[in-house]
């Protein structure tokens, strides 16, 4: 009805609803209200799902060894480190360096991923297969890093920290006679300009069996509580390699020392 109506009517003869509104645009008005309601719910339960969905960081701990000249002995955390021959890059968060018993540079590098780490996949043949699965440790993968393409251990995967636990620990190896000649106390091991061994000290003269006793102190990494370097623990008996400028001092461990403060 309108305003001078009295009939009761709710749409009068022209489409107004009491007289006031019309009908088509109070259907219009309606259905605009219902879309932009819908969508905000629809928009506002993606948001929710997405925070739900997202996958945490996890970490895996990979290794390799590479001539001491090569780029991938030079690789830093914030940088990537690339399954080969495609995969998706992982983020090096933490590194340490060793050498490797044949006087190679022993990468140890901790990197971050999301969702399953997948890659192509190396057995013993030494072939890399086609196919991507997850990987576990004990794998190997081959990578690809500063322009150096090479093959690289899984050590651990789904750990849940980003740091590489590192210490420093004295150690005592016996070395031939000529390579103590070679050596000074004070000598350093490095490997891209990273210090990773120190020579503490050298004996005076030589053993029974014409070897002598050189200390070192070496730069470690920690696997399940123990020291490693060079890709073994260190064991008495274990082999350990550094490479100074004047020597390959390489001998084998008559003693270990306790762990010293952690290095980040």
């Amino acid at each position: 009805m309108t305003e001078s109506d009295g009939s009761g009517r709710i749409i009068d003869e022209n489409g107004a609803l009491f007289g006031r509104v019309n009908v088509v645009d109070a259907v219009v008005v309606l259905v605009v209200l219902t879309v932009l309601l819908a969508g905000t719910a629809l928009v506002l339960d993606r948001g929710n799902s997405g925070v739900s969905n997202t996958e945490p960081t996890k970490y895996a701990t990979v290794s390799y060894a590479v001539p001491l000249t090569s780029g991938a002995a030079a690789i830093e955390s914030g940088e990537t480190l690339d399954p080969a021959p495609t995969g998706e890059p992982l983020e090096v968060v933490g590194v340490t360096r060793s050498f490797a018993p044949g006087g190679e540079a022993h990468v140890v590098a901790r990197v971050a991923y999301t969702g399953p780490l997948s890659a192509q996949w190396v057995w013993g043949d030494g072939i890399v297969r086609d196919d991507t699965r997850p990987l576990y440790g004990g794998d190997e993968t081959a990578v690809i890093t500063h322009g150096y393409r090479t093959h690289a251990d899984v050590l651990a995967v789904n750990q849940t920290t980003a740091t590489l636990p590192t210490s420093r620990v004295s150690v005592v190896i016996s070395v031939n006679e000529s390579v103590a000649r070679s050596v000074e106390t004070g000598a350093t091991a490095r490997v891209d300009d990273h210090t990773v061994a120190t020579v503490e000290r050298v004996g005076d003269g030589p053993a029974a069996d014409g070897k002598r006793a050189v200390t070192l102190d070496l730069r470690t990494w920690a696997r399940d509580g123990t020291p490693w370097f060079g890709g073994s623990p260190l064991r008495v008996d274990n082999r350990v390699t550094v490479v100074t400028d004047d020597a390959v001092v390489s001998g084998r461990l008559q003693r270990v020392g306790p762990a010293n403060a952690s290095e980040q």
